[in-house]
């Protein structure tokens, strides 16, 4: 991206939005499958009675927020290092 003239920032900006995407789809498939898996639980015979989910929305939503953070924050050296690769290094591979 550097050979194309692309600045350092919008590369990092680049690769982080990809890292809050990846953070979002991967928040919204784990509280889905947090809620199917509450509801296999809470439908057992041992525990039926016993269990009483908490799936507010608020809380489903906090969830989502804290897979986006952890992706960003997992994507910012990657990013960093990106930005810094000279472009002949980066197209020898």
């Amino acid at each position: 991206m550097d050979a194309l003239g692309w600045k350092r920032i919008r590369i990092m900006r680049m690769i982080l939005m990809e890292s809050a995407l990846i953070g979002l789809f991967g928040g919204i498939i784990g509280v889905f499958l947090g809620i199917v898996g509450v509801q296999l639980v809470k439908m057992a015979p041992a525990i039926r009675g016993m269990l009483e989910p908490d799936l507010r929305t608020t809380l489903l939503l906090e969830a989502v927020a804290i897979a986006v953070v952890v992706g960003v924050l997992s994507g910012l050296y990657p990013a960093w290092r990106s930005s810094r690769v000279a472009p002949s290094a980066a197209l020898h591979g």
